[in-house]
């Protein structure tokens, strides 16, 4: 039976949940007002050239407004999730487990795009909901809801909201997190496998659960062992390559086929950081593809924005390694494109930023980013539903 104090315990974090979870559904209520404000309010300015030249899904369909949330890679999802990866071609650049997961709603739903719709708002309303909770266990209050609001707010949130991968992800990962800090490892390592299906950067989850076991082990809280389900996410990309295998017929497929886009991506970018750092001087303009001025104003802002990290971890720790390297990696290996999208998966990021932010001695500077994100968050909306470049 509950003490008192658990029960008051227990009922204050349900209010707080519900609390945390109104705001989300608020703020996506908001950007869904939006978008059809703009349809209403804004001139016509879709780019139906640019929509039939890229890649859309399905390939003949007659102009209607669901093509404002199948641009960019939301029809590369699409399309997997219906057709699947035999003829994919520059589709295949995309990982499974979220086309899988919209082909297994769809039947409920009676559509791939109004499936991933829902399931995306639906995973990063949770996802959220959790990332407070992680950070308020970590913290406080204060600084939990900073970090919400930041999260919110930032340019690349907007596509928790479309047909990208990027809610599923980040549902995963802060499932890995909260686990760990209730002390079930085993379940975060089997949650970890998942992480890769969904994006490729999920096999770095091996640095805060290899740090969490080696820790464990090494106070002789666990036997040694254990520390073999810090190898998780390396099983989920090693599996997740062998489906791509049993679906092409070559289990580097989803690796060859970013040779299709504009960035080349590849690995083999790590080994030369002075192509990073040219590439990254490399501005044109305000914002696009490869060249945007944006994208690396954002990189300098959350490669910054760890330092506060890197302190209250008293120097390098499992939260500031995870975090650098997924803002870093991406960047270097992706030559900056996209970069807008990178920190909404390096979720601690915006943790860090509350460390400084949450301060009320701050509280000028904090409502000054947060309205800054949000501007942008704006303008990079109403780009992506009309066809045009944003992230």
């Amino acid at each position: 039976m509950k003490s008192a104090t658990e029960t008051a315990a227990s009922d204050h974090e349900w209010k707080t949940t519900a609390r945390v979870a109104a705001v989300v559904i608020v703020a996506k209520a908001f950007l869904f007002l939006t978008i059809f404000l703009s349809l209403e309010l804004l001139p016509v300015i879709f780019n139906g050239d640019n929509y039939l030249e890229k890649f859309h899904w399905p390939a003949n369909e007659t102009p209607n407004h669901s093509w404002l949330f199948k641009t960019w890679d939301s029809a590369h999802f699409l399309y997997l999730s219906e057709e699947g990866y035999a003829d994919a071609e520059a589709s295949a650049a995309f990982y499974p487990l979220w086309p899988i997961v919209i082909g297994f709603a769809t039947p409920v739903f009676g559509s791939s795009l109004l499936s991933a719709l829902i399931l995306a708002n639906l995973f990063s309303t949770v996802g959220l909901v959790l990332l407070h909770r992680l950070v308020a266990r970590f913290s406080d209050e204060r600084i939990a809801d900073t970090t919400l609001l930041l999260a919110l707010a930032y340019p690349g949130a907007l596509y928790y909201c479309l047909p990208y991968s990027e809610s599923l992800f980040l549902m995963i990962t802060v499932g890995v997190f909260i686990l760990v800090s209730r002390n079930r490892l085993g379940a975060a390592a089997g949650l970890a496998i998942l992480a890769p299906a969904a994006r490729a950067v999920g096999i770095f989850l091996v640095i805060p659960l290899g740090w969490w076991l080696f820790s464990d082990a090494r106070k002789g809280r666990r036997p040694w062992w254990h520390c073999m389900l810090a190898l998780a996410p390396i099983l989920g990309l090693a599996l997740t390559m062998g489906f791509i295998w049993t679906q092409t017929g070559n289990a580097f497929a989803s690796f060859e086929a970013q040779a299709n886009y504009a960035s080349e991506g590849t690995i083999s970018k790590i080994f030369a950081p002075m192509a990073f750092v040219r590439s990254f001087f490399d501005v044109w303009g305000v914002h696009g593809v490869l060249h945007s001025g944006i994208d690396r104003l954002l990189f300098v802002v959350m490669v910054a924005g760890l330092i506060p990290l890197f302190r209250r971890e008293g120097g390098i720790g499992p939260l500031s390694l995870y975090s650098t390297v997924m803002i870093v990696f991406p960047a270097v290996t992706m030559s900056m494109m996209s970069f807008t999208r990178y920190p909404t998966m390096a979720f601690p990021v915006f943790f860090s930023l509350a460390l400084v932010l949450a301060d009320d001695r701050r509280k000028e500077l904090r409502w000054f980013v947060i309205s800054l994100f949000l501007i942008l968050q704006f303008f990079f909306l109403i780009r992506h539903i009309n066809a045009h470049w944003a992230g």
